[in-house]
């Protein structure tokens, strides 16, 4: 079966979870678990980039460019669907975006999922996981000795090439004007209040017809297993229905409010400005 291939990518504690389980009530989508794709795609393409038996010969590099171009038909074989969504946060990374387009297609359609960044930082503190106070304490050692732990979390969290960072990262590429028209960002709350409005406007993005779907029987369709990775047993759960987290932005101290508000680049009145959307 030949099969259309778009993207879900996002924020972390975004609703990327959520919206992956709604569109795979739609018999014709096939929305992906997080997918490795982006990294064995980046790693195999650095390797047939640099190592000697790839480089040396022309027919190898061929063969090589020709396996790429068919990673995501050989990995959803199985997949009975006209349409398969891969999900990865960071689909939308430089590197990874230049992947999609040489190898995939030139005209990705990339959906993004966003969230008021200090309600994401809220999210991650309010599971008071053991994981993240391990990872901040080793990664602070100077700050970890006069801070509170939950702002040594906080700070861990928007570290320089953390998690986080990454997904703004990924989301700055949608305003780069060689991308236009690629990225269609979907706001948390948007999904949350306005479920029916916020498909519709997939759906056109997608260039799929609209479908029906059940906001109070949502089922997640994966199993992941994140405690064999150190991670949360419930970090990816969802609940059955449409409802806002209870997430309060009172967990967090007046200066960690103060230093990460007004970062969403991607609104009009964010103070944060960015390349290609602002200079």
């Amino acid at each position: 079966m030949d099969k259309i291939y778009h993207f879900l990518a996002g924020l972390p504690r975004s609703g990327n979870t959520l919206l992956s389980a709604l569109l795979n009530q739609n018999p014709n989508i096939y929305s992906t678990p997080l997918s490795p794709l982006p990294t064995f795609m980046y790693d195999f393409s650095n390797t047939a980039n640099t190592a000697e038996q790839a480089v040396r010969n022309d027919e190898n590099k061929i063969k090589s460019e020709i396996f790429l171009s068919s990673f995501l038909d050989n990995f959803y074989k199985e997949v009975e669907k006209p349409v398969v969504i891969d999900r990865e946060k960071s689909w939308g990374t430089p590197a990874n975006l230049d992947l999609v387009k040489k190898y995939i297609t030139p005209t990705p359609k990339i959906i993004f999922t966003v969230r008021d960044i200090l309600e994401i930082i809220a999210s991650f503190v309010k599971m008071d996981a053991q994981y993240l106070k391990n990872n901040a304490a080793d990664a602070s050692y100077y700050i970890g000795n006069y801070r509170s732990p939950k702002d040594l979390v906080c700070e861990y969290l928007m570290a320089l090439n953390g998690d986080i960072d990454k997904g703004l990262l990924s989301l700055a590429s949608a305003f780069y004007p060689e991308n236009k028209g690629m990225f269609h960002i979907v706001e948390y709350n948007d999904l949350v209040f306005n479920p029916d409005e916020t498909m519709a406007k997939i759906y056109d993005f997608l260039e799929m017809p609209y479908y029906e779907h059940n906001f109070n029987k949502i089922e997640k369709v994966e199993q992941d297993n994140d405690e064999a990775i150190g991670l949360p047993k419930n970090l990816h759960d969802i609940r059955k229905s449409l409802s806002q987290s209870s997430t309060s932005l009172d967990i967090l101290s007046d200066y960690i409010k103060h230093k990460y508000s007004n970062m969403e680049f991607w609104r009009e009145n964010a103070t944060m400005k960015v390349r290609g959307k602002d200079f």
